[in-house]
């Protein structure tokens, strides 16, 4: 049995711990070694405290945080009139129990003005990929790099359209 609800500053703790250990599970093979080596707890923690967890979504089950969803305006000047899904985690062990399409569509709820929406995913993660393509995102062509200097992180935008919302 799982809760969702709107997060609250004091859940920056578990959001961060969710964020940190789902970089860890879910990227292992796809992002190098020694970029990973720098997504340390701590700094989720920082990440966390400082946007007080202002638009996100969390996910509660036997008593701890276990997955989160962050939401918004779209980022990109290419997408006005769009809502932009910022991130979304579940540890591994809640995975494959729909909690990330129930985040999801309750993320999209939770941004009524729009009817349209994109997601930011890591080119490789084809996990994530896959997932968001059964829920009708689909490519829409446009990639970026996110150059550090440990790696380079490319990513792919998905979108969806909700017709008559």
């Amino acid at each position: 049995m799982y809760t969702i609800r709107k997060a609250v500053p004091e859940d920056a703790d578990g959001i961060a711990y969710v964020h940190h250990h789902s970089w860890m599970e879910s990227y292992a093979d796809i992002i190098d070694e020694a970029f990973l080596k720098t997504r340390t707890l701590e700094r989720s923690q920082s990440i966390f405290h400082k946007n007080e967890c202002r638009s996100y979504l969390v996910v509660e089950a036997d008593g701890m945080v276990v997955g989160f969803a962050g939401y918004g305006k779209a980022r990109d000047a290419d997408l006005e009139g769009y809502g932009e899904i910022y991130a979304l985690y579940v540890l591994k062990k809640y995975q494959k129990m729909g909690i990330g399409k129930k985040l999801i569509l309750m993320a999209m709820a939770m941004l009524p003005e729009y009817d349209r929406y994109a997601v930011w995913v890591l080119t490789d993660n084809q996990n994530a990929i896959g997932f968001y393509q059964h829920l009708g995102f689909a490519f829409d062509g446009t990639t970026k790099e996110d150059v550090r200097p440990e790696t380079v992180l490319k990513e792919s935008r998905l979108i969806k359209i909700i017709k008559n919302k």
